[in-house]
């Protein structure tokens, strides 16, 4: 079939219901549709600006695509997959490259069958714009992780997951988690406007989104979503209106959303947050988790909708904090365990069912010595739901029928312990008799009834033989006895061996040496053979001068018969003379053989030394030996020269042929510095041969003493560090015995991750001597594992021991954060946080570093500004600096005669200096008279400690949702003051 051109792609409304392919291209892929699979190539795909697929014409058809190549998508991709109805499956997704891609609008649109989108989680996004509907009406299931998604120039998302998500038959939810964390827009405008409108999925991830602040719509971000719980503790939507294009209907109709986590820039109006009404499950309000979790909250926030919404206004900056449904109270169900006979004696103890409200359960009858279980009082289900009321279920059981088995052997003696059998009263038993190592089963009463007695039944076993016999015969070939028999005994199954005795003037022949014991008793015959006269021949092994070369070696046989005498080879002689046969006889024979010591062949090396042009430097010298030993050529010193190199083997053997190495000297240019190395004990010994150290004069040398087994350097005798002279030097290193060698274990103290909790003890000691080591106290960490030996003896070789340690559950929230006011002069440094006086811990209370925000903070002005403090886990707090005039005699001035104006200061949102208010009561809390406003100050200024606390609420007064304190301070004095003010207050309106 022909190819259809990419242009003419939709020109054909086809079916692929025979086998017969269809085939194209797109771009430079080549693409094939058969039997429902749209089959991709490699290549690059052509720009797809519309919003309906290259195969839109075949979309009734295409069941799966199999992208088999690299594909490198166009700047443009929308649509290149959208509406086919009947796609269910994509694979080679990872074969994607979409690094030039700045369009992926409508990719998947409506693929209502397709549930899976593997291979798209580490797509190069980092120049796509847009995404809107990209995932729009897909059918995912399980999890779709998008965290590493680039979004940095991202624009838009409008709907991008919207719809999306798929069911079971009983309208469950199947797509449970969308993954979009760390997500960065960086973009300068990004609209999120309907993102995941209508979204299926049970949750989704945006923790730790960053440049929040850039997304400047989030209208129906998530309306009619069916999410159970959100992150928005990372959004800054402080520049978001509360209307449309803003945070208008973000979570509008989002039913199911019981969890939400939020941050200080947090806004919630406008939103559309649903009102809580209360259930039989819920209360109707919503409280933070604390230290609780979201099924049981323990936070000391209860709030209702309305007072959630107006603490997190994007204003506010309360500490980051996360809100669930609070639920009511349920009560447990009590499982008890009665006889039936008497259901008021408990036969175990009861069980307790706790949870949620509406929680299902489900009892499991335990098994009960000594009782079957019957069903419940009252035909009770075994299973139900937790609620609000306490509920009991009372299990039945009836007591069974006990029989003793007894097992005895037949004099009555106890072979095995006792078993007991239990069953329903009337029904019938069967024993099965045991099996017991030495016995077998004889007797017993094996059936019978049980009944409300307890009945006893021994059965009896007659014990097995253990051991077996084997007589042994020694009879000659005509069966005559030649010594008395003998008896072997043996444990059953064992093998037995027979050593053949030795009977004079017979040699063993033939029997069965070797068996097992039986329970038959055995009888076995060694057959012996009248032994015949042996002659002996002693060999001797001499050289020419009758010198013993080798170990005389000894011959036997029958007297008469021949013998041959095989020639040794003797390394280095060769047989000379001696008779090799004749005939063993009855008197002892000595033969001598004799052997020539073979000639030694002599090897030779010539040695020539030459300078780098040829020209002889010294006569010639040989080095001989025998063929086959090593040789050694050594390179003396010529006067004036440097040896370089060799021509030929300096480390040879030799061999039959003459050889020769010229050795290669360079004309020396310098005269040459010389420093001789000695090796001595403290006691006069010689420990090594000198070494020498040669080099140009004025050039530096230095010497490392070396390691010698069982000796310690102490010092030497001249430098160790020095310049080459003309004169030769000596430098003597001394040594001294080493005491007895110690041994070392090493022992660590480290987390599960291998981090050092403690200091490294080190342990020595003389070899094979005991060492012990200990678990060591950590606070906050508890010992769970040990590597290495804890105890054992010192060796050679260095040991180690480390101890693992589990970072214990902290019992409370240690989050702190603390600092204080802080004073400068205009144009001084900027202050750190040590100048705040701030400092910071951890819910473990670990020391936390705290970040200075100055933003908002002029260093160049006189005036009073605020400054966040914060740190890594959430914690913010507010202290101000205070810019000074430089100090001046002249009131008002600035030292150089100006005068200065007085400080500006915070105000409240109503434009009101923000002072010390009174206590404001929490929600659900009866109003207080609010407790007397201090004066003001009008001393200099003075630094003040604010603190943020997180853990349970104490007796002191704070603002409301924030548990922060807070002081002003304000210098006001008379007219001037008053003066002051108005002049800021006139400014700021200019």
């Amino acid at each position: 079939m022909t190819p259809l051109a990419a242009k003419n792609l939709t020109a054909f409304a086809l079916t692929t219901t025979t086998s017969e392919p269809i085939t194209g291209t797109f771009g430079s892929s080549a693409w094939s549709l058969q039997d429902g699979t749209l089959t991709i190539g490699p290549g690059d795909f052509a720009n797809n600006t519309t919003d309906k697929s290259p195969w839109k014409a075949y979309s009734a058809s295409i069941t799966k695509i199999e992208i088999t190549g690299p594909v490198t998508f166009n700047a443009a991709a929308a649509g290149l997959f959208a509406g086919l109805g009947n796609l269910t499956q994509i694979d080679g997704l990872d074969n994607v490259d979409t690094s030039r891609t700045t369009n992926l609008n409508d990719l998947f649109y409506a693929d209502s069958q397709l549930t899976d989108l593997t291979g798209v989680e580490h797509w190069d996004t980092s120049k796509v714009r847009t995404i809107d509907r990209t995932f729009f009406a897909t059918a995912l299931v399980g999890t779709l992780d998008l965290s590493h998604w680039d979004v940095g120039a991202l624009t838009s998302g409008s709907m991008a997951f919207g719809r999306a998500g798929d069911f079971d038959d009983n309208y469950q939810r199947l797509f449970k988690l969308l993954n979009l964390s760390g997500w960065n827009f960086q973009a300068p405008k990004v609209s999120l406007a309907n993102f995941g409108f209508q979204l299926q999925a049970e949750s989704i991830d945006t923790s730790n989104w960053q440049n929040t602040s850039h997304i400047t719509s989030m209208e129906s971000m998530f309306t009619l979503a069916g999410i159970n719980n959100i992150d928005i503790s990372s959004f800054d939507m402080r520049n978001l209106s509360t209307s449309y294009g803003g945070t208008w209907r973000m979570f509008n109709s989002a039913m199911l959303l019981k969890e939400i986590k939020l941050g200080p820039y947090s806004k919630l109006a406008g939103t559309g947050l649903r009102s809580i009404s209360e259930t039989n499950k819920y209360t109707g309000y919503w409280q933070n988790i604390g230290t609780g979790t979201a099924s049981q909250p323990n936070g000391d926030q209860v709030l209702t909708t309305d007072q959630l919404v107006s603490i997190y206004d994007g204003t506010n900056t309360p500490a980051i904090d996360t809100f669930v449904w609070q639920p009511k109270a349920a009560a447990p169900v009590t499982v008890n365990y009665v006889d039936s006979a008497d259901p008021t004696h408990p036969i175990k103890a009861a069980d307790t069912i706790t949870g949620a409200i509406d929680d299902p359960f489900t009892i499991t009858p335990p098994d009960i010595d000594g009782y079957t279980y019957q069903g419940t009082q009252d035909d009770v289900p075994l299973t139900g739901t937790i609620s609000g009321t306490a509920q009991t279920i009372t299990l039945n059981y009836a007591k069974q029928g006990q029989v003793t088995v007894n097992y005895q052997d037949e004099a009555g003696t106890t072979i095995a312990p006792s078993t007991t059998m239990t069953g329903d009263l009337g029904t019938s038993y069967e024993i099965k008799p045991k099996t017991i190592d030495g016995y077998n089963y004889l007797s017993g009463n094996l059936t019978g009834t049980f009944n409300s007695s307890e009945q006893t039944v021994t059965l009896t076993y007659r014990q097995i033989p253990t051991e077996g016999s084997i007589t042994v015969n020694y009879l000659d070939s005509d069966g005559h006895a030649l010594a008395k028999p003998t008896t072997m005994t043996g444990k059953l199954g064992n093998t037995y061996n027979i050593e053949p005795l030795t009977i004079d003037g017979y040699t063993f022949e033939s029997g069965q040496l070797t068996g097992t014991y039986t329970t038959t008793s055995q009888s076995v015959n060694l057959i012996y053979r009248k032994q015949v006269a042996q002659g002996t021949v002693t060999v001797n092994y001499v050289d020419d001068q009758g010198k013993q070369l080798a170990e005389p070696t000894t011959m036997t046989g029958p007297i008469a018969t021949d013998y041959t005498i095989e020639k040794k080879t003797i390394d280095g002689y060769t047989f000379l003379q001696g008779d090799l046969t004749g005939q063993f006889t009855s008197t002892a024979k000595t033969v001598t053989l004799t052997y020539r010591k073979d000639a030694v062949v002599r090897g030779k090396v010539t040695v020539n030394y030459l300078d780098d042009q040829g020209k002889t430097l010294a006569p010639a010298t040989s080095l001989t030996g025998d063929v086959d030993t090593p040789y050694v050529v050594s390179q003396p010193n010529i006067a004036g020269y440097t040896y370089h190199h060799a021509e030929g083997t300096l480390n040879g053997t030799f061999t039959k042929d003459d050889q020769a190495v010229t050795l290669i000297y360079h004309a020396t240019e310098e005269k040459q510095g010389q420093v001789i190395v000695k090796y001595q004990t403290t006691d006069g010994q010689t420990l090594a041969p000198d070494a020498e150290l040669t080099g140009s004069i004025a050039a530096t040398y230095t010497i490392t003493p070396p390691t010698f087994k069982d000796y310690q350097y102490q010092h030497a005798n001249g430098d160790l560090t020095g310049q080459f002279s003309e004169k030769p030097a000596t430098v003597t290193l001394m040594y001294a015995k080493q005491a007895a060698k110690l041994g070392q274990v090493t022992v660590n103290y480290l987390d599960l991750d291998g981090h050092t909790l403690a200091p490294q003890d080190t342990l020595t000691g003389p070899l094979d001597t005991t060492y012990t080591t200990a678990v060591k106290a950590i606070a906050g960490y508890t010992h769970v594992r040990t590597t290495g030996a804890t105890t054992g003896t010192f060796n050679e070789q260095d040991q180690t021991v480390s101890y693992f340690y589990q970072q214990q559950a902290p019992d409370k929230d240690q989050r702190k954060l603390t600092g204080q006011d802080f004073t400068m002069t205009v144009d001084g440094p900027a202050p750190t946080a040590s100048d705040f006086k701030a400092v910071a811990q951890d819910k473990n209370g670990k020391t936390l570093n705290v970040s200075v925000d100055l933003s908002q903070a002029n260093r160049h002005k006189v005036g009073t500004y605020p400054v966040t403090l914060s740190t890594s886990d959430g914690q913010t707090l507010i202290v101000h600096l205070h810019v000074q005039a430089v100090p001046d005699s002249g009131a008002n001035g600035d030292g150089n005669g100006n005068t200065t104006e007085p400080p500006v200061l915070p105000t409240d949102p109503a434009g009101e200096p923000d002072l010390v208010k009174p206590d404001q009561p929490k929600p659900g809390q009866p109003s207080k008279e609010p407790a007397t406003t201090k004066p003001l100050p009008t001393s200099p200024i003075k630094t003040v400690t604010t603190e943020k606390i997180h853990t349970k609420p104490t007796q002191d007064k704070a603002l409301p949702a924030t548990n922060e304190q807070r002081t002003r301070w304000i210098a006001v004095t008379g007219i001037l003051g008053l003066l002051g003010l108005g002049l800021t207050l006139l400014k700021r309106f200019k």
